[in-house]
């Protein structure tokens, strides 16, 4: 049997998400299973922000990268080896959104 833990963020128009998962193989089937190790939701609510004002403020841009940074940390204290993030139409369509993406 082998266990890997994984990580999905989820950065929408209403919270940014944070799901570790431990990954179960087991010789015996090819299907792995998938067992929630810890889920963290950090209201931002960039939705209001971009749909409203056409950008991201910079108080919630603010949140946002320290809400990331503590996600790094949980990933490091649970031992993630791989991470995905992803982020909604809140993001891509705010004026903004490619110079937060680059912080």
């Amino acid at each position: 049997m082998k266990i890997e833990k994984l990580a999905g963020i989820d950065i929408g128009s209403n919270a940014i998400r944070l799901l570790v998962s431990n990954v179960i193989t087991d010789k015996s089937s090819e299907i792995p299973s998938f067992k929630k190790s810890a889920l963290v939701r950090v209201p931002i609510r960039l939705g209001a922000d971009t749909f409203l004002k056409g950008n991201i403020s910079d108080a919630n841009k603010n949140r946002m990268v320290k809400a990331l940074e503590a996600f790094k940390l949980l990933m490091e204290v649970h031992g993630v080896s791989k991470y995905y993030a992803c982020a909604t139409s809140a993001m891509r369509e705010a004026e903004n959104g490619l110079q937060i993406v680059e912080k």
